[in-house]
């Protein structure tokens, strides 16, 4: 963060300090969770089944996708943390309150990682809650181009979202409650509301 020193002096940064997310992180969470093989590997367990057991499969593969990204977040950011991250945690321990900068912070490392190539915005952040949306999602495009618009109209992709946030939100110890209120086929866009809900 800058160093004010005094009213009109120009900021500084200290030296020893990381100010952005380290890239080998982003690289490390690109390669364990490539997009490409989670679909391919959708696609292989769909071959020759059923349409009454697409649910499973897809909560199979591409929940345990979300679950482990999560975790693996969850593991490497404070090794790889920058001073940005740093305030979020110091502030976090001295007020009590992780939400919404920590989950946020974990979340945008899920897209800027594995999912560079998506496009995906806030609808709101409060103390209250966070609503994030994607209106460009790398892997519904890439399920469409393998399997075809009928497969990806039926959204099989949105467990990994829904994974993903819950799990970042479990391993924080944070109570919200969470909901999809967006699909692609139909808004446009993936829509995911989460509503944070105080301990008492």
């Amino acid at each position: 963060m800058p160093n004010i020193v005094s009213k009109g002096e120009k900021m500084a940064l200290k030296p020893n300090r990381k100010y952005f997310l380290e890239p080998e992180m982003l690289d490390i969470l690109e390669k364990e969770f490539s997009v490409e093989a989670l679909v391919a590997k959708y696609a292989s367990e769909m071959s020759g089944k059923g349409d009454n057991e697409r649910d499973e499969i897809a909560q199979r593969v591409f929940g345990t996708y979300g679950k482990n990204l999560a975790k693996r977040i969850l593991e490497i950011e404070g090794k790889y943390r920058d001073r940005v991250g740093e305030i979020i945690y110091e502030i976090a321990e001295k007020t009590g309150h992780l939400f919404p900068s920590a989950p946020q912070r974990l979340l945008e490392i899920s897209f800027l990682g594995p999912r560079s190539d998506d496009e995906w915005n806030y609808k709101e952040i409060s103390h209250k809650k966070i609503i994030h949306f994607v209106n460009h999602c790398s892997i519904y495009k890439a399920l469409k181009d393998s399997m075809g618009e009928k497969e990806v109209n039926l959204l099989p992709c949105r467990y990994a979202d829904i994974a993903t946030s819950t799990g970042i939100y479990e391993g924080l110890n944070l109570n919200v409650l969470f909901k999809m209120t967006g699909e692609m086929p139909k808004d446009g866009f993936c829509r995911f509301s989460a509503l944070f809900v105080a301990s008492e």
